[in-house]
């Protein structure tokens, strides 16, 4: 397996990050991106930066086709995409979806720099889908909660 490095360390990076105003409800795990680098989501991906964010899953996509959606909106981005907005499509399915099956499914979509497909350890994107989309109880008064954070995309600064 070919050596991965941090997306901060491959830029040059060697000081430590200011403290942001989410860092301690956003969490800071290690992501692995679909080029195969390691990041830190909080530090190396979110921190000062306008993102769009979703979760997906390549084997659910062609049901839901929100990558698709996504693929147009790079494009409608233009020259933006990867200077002043990011996008970022966690799967929900890591032990499927690993950096070379998202590499390649990026590849199929057309991502551009700027559009990072992720995964990780699946307590960590556990953890990154549960502060993001879904509530922490599951339920939604004495019903179960369908979790619809598939089709959403969530976006901000």
């Amino acid at each position: 397996m070919p050596q991965q490095q941090s997306v901060a360390a491959a830029a040059g990076e060697c000081k430590a990050p200011a403290i942001g105003p989410k860092q301690e409800y956003l969490p800071n795990v290690t992501v692995i991106t679909h080029e195969n680098r390691r990041a830190l989501f909080y530090d190396d991906l979110l921190r000062g930066k306008t993102v769009l964010i979703n979760f997906m899953s390549v084997r659910q996509d062609a049901e839901l086709q929100v990558t698709r959606n996504l693929a147009r909106v790079q494009v409608l981005l233009g020259e933006r995409l990867g200077r002043d907005v990011f996008m970022y499509s966690i799967t929900t399915d890591p032990e499927h979806d690993a950096p070379r099956v998202l590499k390649q499914f990026a590849e199929q979509h057309g991502a551009r720099a700027g559009w990072f497909f992720l995964t990780g350890d699946p307590a960590s994107i556990g953890m990154l889908h549960a502060r993001l989309f879904a509530s922490s109880s599951g339920h939604h008064g004495s019903e179960l909660a369908e979790d619809c954070s598939l089709g959403l995309v969530r976006y901000g600064n």
